[in-house]
């Protein structure tokens, strides 16, 4: 018996792409209602507040400190950190990226001028949240 073998790149008939069905009435009206729906200016606001909230603590570091000291805003490049805009109206995963990577920055620019290890900072002065700013 003999195998037959195909060239590289070559689909035998039954191999072949089949046209996609499109979906039901049902299963499109499913997929709809799963989409997220545009936040309205107050639902917006107490994620404002809690978006503010991490930026201030952040601020209070001694490591952001350090930071703002060496030199004026005008004065930093495009490089270095820029603080996030807690106002965007932007996904909560993008956020939290984006707050992520500025805090990094903040840790490496520190570290690279002579600050100690963040790790080892023991004293971070930052206010705990109080449970009557928590949202529900």
């Amino acid at each position: 018996a003999s195998r037959r073998v195909r060239a590289r790149g070559q689909l035998a008939a039954r191999e072949a792409p089949t046209e996609v069905p499109e979906p039901s009435p049902e299963r499109r009206q499913a997929q709809t209602e799963r989409q997220p729906q545009a936040r309205s200016g107050e639902e917006w606001e107490p994620i404002i507040a809690k978006r503010r909230q991490v930026v201030t603590s952040h601020k209070r570091r001694p490591d952001y400190k350090a930071f703002a000291a060496s030199k004026t805003k005008e004065e930093r490049s495009e490089n270095e950190p820029m603080t996030p805009d807690f106002e965007g109206r932007i996904s909560k995963r993008t956020w939290e990226s984006t707050i992520q990577d500025w805090r990094v920055k903040i840790r490496d620019w520190y570290e690279r001028n002579g600050g100690q290890a963040v790790d080892e900072i023991i004293d971070l002065e930052i206010e705990p949240m109080r449970p009557s700013t928590w949202s529900n």
